[in-house]
């Protein structure tokens, strides 16, 4: 049977984040990539220059929504597309430079949040979390 009181702690935590970060985002979303657009940024970050239907799957969103949110990003000078070396009917995408300053804006600005939000923890108790979430990740 599911565990509804953690499934509600972690929920409530995500959702105070979200709203917090939110509540910033007008002092470093200088982009307007909003929720979404920062989101295609930080999964393209982790997993690397990779093609549209690999960053699809991993977020888990329509290839249609994908490719209008890559199409914007690369609008923007923040994503590239270049061809594949290995199957040419393959266009891989990649975080430019400045693509790769707004994930560091983007990393430190949640960074701070989660500071913010965890302040009652003590360092032994972030290093409890932390391994505890590397290990579900």
């Amino acid at each position: 049977m599911p565990n509804l009181q953690l499934a509600t702690t972690i929920d409530r935590l995500m959702r105070r984040l979200h709203v917090r970060i939110q509540a910033k985002a007008s002092d470093f979303d200088k982009e307007n990539l909003g929720p979404t657009g920062s989101m295609v940024l930080l999964t393209l970050d982790e997993i690397g220059t990779a093609p549209l239907h690999k960053l699809t799957e991993r977020m888990q969103r329509d290839k249609s929504q994908m490719t209008r949110m890559v199409r914007q990003l690369e609008q923007k000078g923040l994503v590239t597309r270049q061809p594949s070396s290995e199957d040419a009917r393959v266009t891989l995408l990649a975080l430019t430079p400045s693509g790769c300053e707004v994930v560091l804006q983007v990393q430190q600005e949640v960074a701070e949040t989660l500071e913010e939000v965890l302040s009652p923890l003590n360092q032994d108790d972030l290093a409890t979390l932390q391994a505890i979430l590397q290990r579900a990740l």
